[in-house]
């Protein structure tokens, strides 16, 4: 299959810091409890759009180290406002969910998660993707690049762990990869060697901030708007979606 690189330079986003804003309040989520294959408890909130009919583009929100699924209570709004259904994952060892602090186990996990998805009536099967937040970055990636189906990822605030290997990165290159980070992030580096990794499309922006992982969606953040719009651009870019789903 070829394989072409859209994107062949770094992108360096240096936007005009936007008033701080409010989020507005959630819907009442659908808790989801499955079982992983070592027999822990998993827990997250579902929130299909309101009143939304026949099948819309899904996203998993996976946190950082030490976060649960709140951590994304920021961004979800704009998710559902947008006509995406949002998935936001306590992943093990973390918010309600059992297990360990495992990042093996994390990617395997995503695969569940996938798979429950894809029996709701309110989603299209082939039209997810996952955001990940620092630790939550290596389940995103490795869990999209393990599924065929899962079209895009958004890394934000990654670390270059040993586990985005070039096995990884070869089973993704045939998808989308959007890479978000601050200038002023320790993280910045290994970001950039996981972007020149990469061999299908993707973009890499670098914002003029210390702002890590879903900080960037937090209320008080400068780059909210400027964040939440990059990422509704993108995912309308690279999910599908039926004709008549109206967005704003």
């Amino acid at each position: 299959m070829l394989k072409i690189c859209l994107f062949t330079a770094l992108f360096f986003a240096t936007f005009t810091p936007l008033a701080a804003q409010d989020a507005p309040e959630l819907p009442t989520p659908q808790r989801v409890e499955l079982t992983a294959v070592d027999g822990i408890t998993m827990v997250s909130d579902f929130y299909p759009v309101p009143d939304a009919e026949g099948e819309l583009p899904t996203v998993i929100l996976l946190h950082g180290i030490a976060g649960n699924r709140n951590d994304w209570n920021n961004l979800t709004p704009s998710m559902l406002e947008n006509g995406f259904n949002v998935l936001a994952v306590d992943q093990r060892a973390h918010g309600e969910s059992g297990g360990d602090r495992d990042l093996v186990a994390a990617i395997g996990d995503v695969q569940i998660w996938l798979d429950w998805l894809r029996e709701q009536p309110s989603v299209e099967d082939n039209s997810i993707s996952i955001i990940g937040s620092s630790w939550g970055t290596v389940p995103a990636l490795a869990g999209c690049a393990a599924d065929p189906a899962c079209l895009t990822a958004i890394a934000i605030s990654p670390g270059d762990f040993p586990l985005l290997d070039e096995a990884m990165f070869d089973s993704i290159s045939d998808r989308s990869v959007l890479f978000i980070v601050g200038r002023n992030d320790n993280v910045l580096y290994d970001t950039k060697k996981l972007f020149e990794r990469t061999s299908g499309e993707a973009a890499m922006y670098i914002y003029n901030t210390g702002l890590h992982g879903s900080a960037f969606f937090a209320s008080r953040s400068s780059y909210r708007t400027s964040t939440l719009e990059l990422v509704v651009n993108w995912l309308n870019d690279h999910l599908e979606r039926p004709e008549s789903t109206p967005t704003n």
